[in-house]
This record gives structure tokens, C-alpha cells and sequence, in this order.
């Protein structure tokens, strides 16, 4: 069996299309866990809807407390040998589980990861190589390219064998996937990443992932630290360490950049300059530059050395891309 772990709040709009979507999938040993995270709109009475109508659906009220909560609830209650996960305003293909199903089962994985669909307004974006293809890759080799995050987090992408998911899920407002998918990571000895978008990822302007809030940004820089503290103490992996350490400064290095391009006060800035710098300078690099990159080795350089300088250097280089994307794009006129 495989369970499916949903969290509800306010998801009245397009909850009845991602049920109907897992209704209607080809493999049909499934359950769906519902977590109603406190809903105060139509939410819950549309999960009792479906509850009554399968019986594989199986509804939890809760009060509000996010989306790791809800996972944490969800994932005390799972029955399935495997768990997948599904955002309440997203939908999927009707061979999404089967085909991730067949692969974990034929090739003994314990996670399989598929592509996916970006759905917009506008345009749907396939971020996939759309061939079927398929690479097998050891424990080494998934958990570097999840750090380096050439393996996306996304937690919806995946089919996994519940006993590799141990630990529980940090109390992030947000990328609580980011961080705990790499702890599970780090239990499996093969992961298969299938080249066949099977899922629709919605993107909204009003998502979490796409506020630049505050709380957000914090989650980031400690879901990226906490990574690297998972991982630097990684006995097998010890060999990959100039590779863990560029990529570590590269994803702090572009993740501050948000934090000064944010719309929040200057001591809030450089209160997050301040702490990512001084985790920056903690970590030893051969050569800099030829493991950073030109870009990366100067904003390294500048973060590490001259924090008011970097942030100068950034809010000015946010105007230049601005101005760049109008003149090119015309998406301002």
C-alpha cells in the first residue's frame, strides 16, 4: 500500500481536483490522509465529502499549526510500505503512483523521483527531460546531488519507503521538505530518479514559497545549516568534502541575496548577513575561486570580508536586473 499524505488549510478551490486526481489513479492500493491543519473555510466539509465517498480517504482535524505539523500528525498514522505526498492545490497523473510504484518494486529503491509539471495562469513549464529515462544512483551519489540540490526537495516528486523516513519534520513555517528529505536521504542505499513529469506543481503568488516573509527566510538559513551538519559528519562521505563545502557557500551565498533584495528592515538584513557570513568563514576551501565560480568567488569574497559592501553591491545589482528584464521582456509596460 501506498499512503498519501496531504495537509489542508484553505484549499477549497482546488481540493476536489487533486482528490479526484488520486481517485481516478490506475494503482489502486492506496490511502489518502487528509490533515485538516484548521481550516475555516469549505476545506473540511469537502474532505467529509470525500471520506464518505471512499473509503480508502481517511480525514484528521486538527488546529492550525503548518504544514510540518501536519505532516508529523500524518505520518504517525500511515499503514502503506510506501508514502507520497501531495500539496492540496496541485493534481496529478492518473499513472503517477503506478509508475513510481513499478520502479521502487523492480528495482529494489527506496526512493524513486519523478519530473514535473510548473503550472501557471499563463503556461504550464515541463521541468523534465520528458525522455523516460532513468538513472539508478547509490547512497553516495544521491545525497550529494540532493546537496547540491541537483535532486530537488520537493517531497511530492517522490515515492518513499516509509521505513527510511525516521526523523520528523523540523517546525519550519516553511522548507520543512528542504531539510528533512535530506535526513531520509542519508537511510537509503538507492534512489532511481524516473525522467517523466507525473506531477502538477501550482504556482501560486499567495503560496508560502513565494512570500518573502520574514519567518522564511530564517527557515532557509537553518534548513541549509542544519543540511550541512547532517552531512559534514557523514563518515562515507568524507572524500566529497570540497564539493559539500562549495556547494554549501554557493547556496548560502545565493540565499542572502534574498535577504537583502527583501522588503524588511536594515537590521533584520543584517542580522542574517551577519550569521551567514561568520558560517561561511567557518568553512575551509582549497581554492575559492575555482570551486565558487567567478560570481559566486566575488560575492563569497565580499559577504566574508565587507557586509555592508555586499549588500550595496546586491540592492544595486537588483535594479540592473529590474531594468534589464523590462527593456527585454517588457513585463513592466
Amino acid at each position: 500500500m501506498i499512503s498519501i499524505i496531504t495537509p489542508v488549510y484553505q484549499s477549497e478551490r482546488y481540493l476536489g481536483i487533486l482528490i479526484d486526481s488520486i481517485i481516478n489513479q490506475t494503482y489502486s492500493d492506496w490511502e489518502l490522509l487528509l490533515i485538516d491543519d484548521g481550516s475555516t473555510d469549505k476545506s473540511a466539509a469537502i474532505c467529509k465529502y470525500y471520506a464518505k465517498k471512499d473509503c480508502r480517504i481517511r480525514v484528521y482535524h486538527k488546529e492550525n499549526g503548518g504544514v510540518a505539523s501536519a505532516r508529523n500528525q500524518a505520518l504517525d498514522m500511515v499503514r502503506g510500505e510506501y508514502l507520497a505526498f501531495a500539496d492540496s492545490d496541485d493534481w496529478v497523473e492518473p499513472d503517477w503512483l503506478e509508475r513510481l510504484y513499478t520502479i521502487a518494486k523492480k528495482l529494489q529503491a527506496d526512493i524513486v523521483v519523478s519530473d514535473f509539471y510548473e503550472e501557471y495562469p499563463q503556461k504550464t513549464i515541463i521541468r523534465s527531460k520528458d525522455d523516460n529515462s532513468i538513472i539508478v544512483l547509490n547512497k553516495k551519489e544521491a545525497l550529494l546531488l540532493t546537496f547540491q540540490n541537483r535532486i530537488t526537495s520537493y517531497l511530492w516528486s517522490m515515492l518513499i519507503r516509509r521505513d527510511i523516513a525516521q526523523e520528523r519534520f523540523a517546525p519550519y513555517r516553511a522548507f520543512e521538505d528542504y531539510a528533512t528529505l535530506f535526513a531520509w536521504m542519508r537511510h537509503a542505499n538507492k534512489v532511481v530518479m524516473l525522467h517523466t513529469p507525473l506531477y502538477h506543481y501550482r504556482q501560486s503568488a499567495n503560496s508560502c514559497l513565494h512570500n518573502n516573509k520574514k519567518q522564511n527566510l530564517i527557515d532557509w538559513i537553518n534548513a541549509t545549516i542544519a543540511r550541512y551538519e547532517l552531512i559534514k559528519g557523514t563518515p562515507f562521505m568524507q572524500e566529497n568534502t570540497p564539493q559539500i563545502n562549495a556547494a554549501y557557500i554557493c547556496s548560502l551565498v545565493k540565499g542572502v541575496k534574498d535577504v537583502v533584495r527583501s522588503p524588511y528592515d536594515n537590521e533584520f538584513k543584517q542580522s542574517l548577513l551577519r550569521k551567514v557570513s561568520i558560517e561561511i568563514k567557518s568553512v575551509q576551501l582549497s581554492s575559492p575561486y575555482k570551486q565558487l565560480g567567478l560570481k559566486y568567488f566575488l560575492r563569497y569574497q565580499l559577504l566574508s570580508q565587507n557586509i555592508k559592501f555586499f549588500k550595496f553591491i546586491i540592492e544595486k545589482t537588483a535594479v540592473f536586473s529590474f531594468h534589464q528584464n523590462n527593456r527585454k521582456d517588457g513585463l513592466y509596460s
